[in-house]
């Protein structure tokens, strides 16, 4: 039974095991008819500006809260722990704001939380990822691409999770993958392959595409004992030739000749 569902009526796709079996509201803006792009900085005008600030609402009244963290992405392994300190923080800083930006590629949730909030990101090809398990509250929350994955970011995200849950043996964790791009359409360069001298070399075929999510999946099983791995399925750089979604090597194809696929979609988790 395939756990990635698209609901046609509100043009969204969502992990239904998440939502149920954790209690975790969650969705990708699936369908561009209904949503479009949902990145500030892709916005050609006013209007559109205006309109994605009232898609924004919609996504959180969707997932049932009240305030978001917008998940963006530097370069570098940074990332952030969340709890109900630093939120009180965070949201008292901005606190006429109902998106809070997060300057990391992750996030750890390290203790239950009081305040109705939820994480959103926009990514254009990276996975998103989301770790849960029902004997801890903690989790995570992970922005995850193929530059990411060379930079070796992963290790240090589950290193400090396992590290604070002082355990390695994290077999009781389900790990989500988000829609993003897979390998058949994700090559590297000559020259960045040259520079890995070797590295991830079982991961790249002989036309240098790279299975990125695969160095993360074999990682995390070989390393903490997770086994329970559950993808949606879906390549968003396929979704976005049919209007779905976006993937920025699609839109750098075509985005010349097309400039409605030029922009993001968004995913949302309750956190």
């Amino acid at each position: 039974m395939q756990d990635f569902v698209i609901d046609e009526e509100k043009g969204i796709g969502y992990f239904k095991s998440l939502r149920d079996s954790f209690n975790t509201s969650n969705l990708v803006t699936y369908d561009n008819a209904i949503w479009g792009n949902m990145n500030l900085s892709f916005a050609k005008d006013n209007n559109e500006y205006d309109l994605i600030l009232k898609k924004d609402a919609n996504v959180r009244n969707l997932l049932g809260i009240d305030r978001s963290l917008s998940l963006t992405c530097p370069l570098g392994n940074t990332f952030l722990e969340v709890n109900n300190r630093i939120l009180k923080v965070l949201f008292s800083r901005r606190d006429n704001d109902m998106s809070i930006p997060i300057r990391a590629h992750a996030i750890i949730v390290s203790e239950s939380l009081d305040m109705n909030i939820g994480m959103v990101v926009a990514p254009r090809d990276c996975a998103i990822v989301v770790l849960k398990s029902k004997n801890t509250n903690v989790s995570v929350v992970m922005h995850l691409g193929s530059p990411q994955i060379l930079q070796e970011f992963h290790k240090h995200v589950m290193l400090y999770t396992s590290s604070f849950l002082k355990r390695n043996d994290l077999s009781d964790y389900v790990v989500y993958i988000y829609p993003h791009i897979t390998q058949k359409n994700y090559k590297l360069s000559k020259e960045k392959i040259r520079l890995l001298n070797g590295r991830f070399d079982e991961y790249l075929d002989k036309e240098r595409a790279f299975n990125f999510i695969g160095v993360f999946t074999d990682y995390i099983s070989r390393n903490y004992g997770i086994a329970n791995i559950i993808n949606s399925g879906i390549d968003n750089y396929e979704s976005a030739k049919n209007g779905n979604m976006y993937s920025y090597t699609y839109a750098k194809e075509v985005g010349e000749q097309d400039s409605s696929v030029i922009g993001c979609h968004n995913v949302a988790i309750k956190i």
